[in-house]
């Protein structure tokens, strides 16, 4: 058996939720067929938000907002649509790399079957895989996970 050099990637990158791009965003989730005024008053919502902190002692008497001059962009942590929105989202960016053939292919050894794999993506934590085809020496594939 050959040992061969992999490149794995691990990102965990803090507030995906908070840095979705709204035109991005409308563009992925109207393909999918979510309608445009849905997406207005979803965002519209997001950007005009008042959050409170809740604790022990009760609930806050201030809170915490933009002005109109900044609003708030993104999907909200915690938000019942932030998970759809981002899967619609990540469906694109993984097409993406598909279409670039940026993919890695594991062999599974007991059916000899070949499956090309991209990413292994849970919202802020993605695991960007390359392998070595066998050909490459250990520079270009650091060349190749860049």
């Amino acid at each position: 058996m050959r040992k061969l050099p992999i490149i794995t990637i691990c990102t965990d990158t803090t507030n995906y939720y908070n840095r979705v791009a709204y035109p991005f965003a409308s563009m992925c989730a109207q393909y999918f067929g979510v309608e445009l005024s849905y997406l207005v008053v979803l965002f519209r919502a997001i950007q005009l938000i008042k959050i409170f902190l809740r604790t022990a002692f009760g609930v806050s008497k201030s809170c915490y907002s933009d002005d109109e001059s900044r609003l708030f962009q993104g999907v909200v942590q915690g938000s019942r649509t932030a998970p759809a929105l981002w899967m619609i989202i990540s469906i694109f960016l993984v097409r993406y790399l598909y279409s670039k053939n940026l993919t890695t292919h594991l062999l599974i050894l007991l059916s000899g079957i070949v499956i090309p794999l991209v990413a292994l993506i849970f919202v802020d934590d993605t695991d960007l895989c390359a392998f070595n085809s066998g050909s490459e020496i250990t520079e270009e594939l650091v060349l190749k996970a860049q």
